[in-house]
């Protein structure tokens, strides 16, 4: 599994997707996927993307002379961007032969900021991200449109 440092399993359970066939429920558990990704990336504290806020946190010192300030995540916030390898290596990857796919990043300190440690309190992004979209039929409906408009689906 690429992902064991943290991840998730994506899966539509919905009996209409797999009445559409497998070729098709496939098709729209990666659009899900891709979906989820694309918003877990957005999500970032000062991601910029549709979710993503201002850093709130702490102001530090970085670089080599000390001449680069990052401005930390608050705790309960998602991870603020700070070297952009966290976002840069969030991902997707199908399930052979079956309708499911695991999303992730096997970025090694994904889960101290996902959950915090003794140190520090938790920076949620997947929590943040899956909640929003678990149970959510709107997600399927984004899946169809997104495959609709690439002609994979009728």
């Amino acid at each position: 599994m690429p992902y064991d440092v943290i991840g998730a399993r994506i899966v539509l359970d919905d009996p209409a997707i797999k009445r559409l066939g497998e070729a098709t429920a496939r098709d729209m558990v990666e659009s899900a996927a891709q979906i989820i990704v694309a918003d877990a990336k957005g999500s970032f504290t000062g991601g910029g993307g549709e979710y993503g806020e201002p850093a709130k946190g702490n102001e530090y010192p970085k670089g080599v002379n000390g001449d680069i300030v990052h401005v930390a995540s608050a705790p309960g916030q998602p991870p603020a961007v700070d070297t952009g390898r966290l976002r840069a290596n969030l991902d997707m990857v199908m399930m052979p032969g079956e309708p499911r796919a695991l999303i992730g990043t096997p970025v090694d300190y994904a889960p101290f900021l996902e959950f915090g440690t003794s140190r520090m309190k938790p920076r949620p992004l997947w929590r943040t991200v899956i909640y929003r979209y678990h149970g959510n039929n709107n997600l399927a409906y984004k899946a169809a449109r997104h495959l609709k408009a690439r002609g994979r689906l009728r």
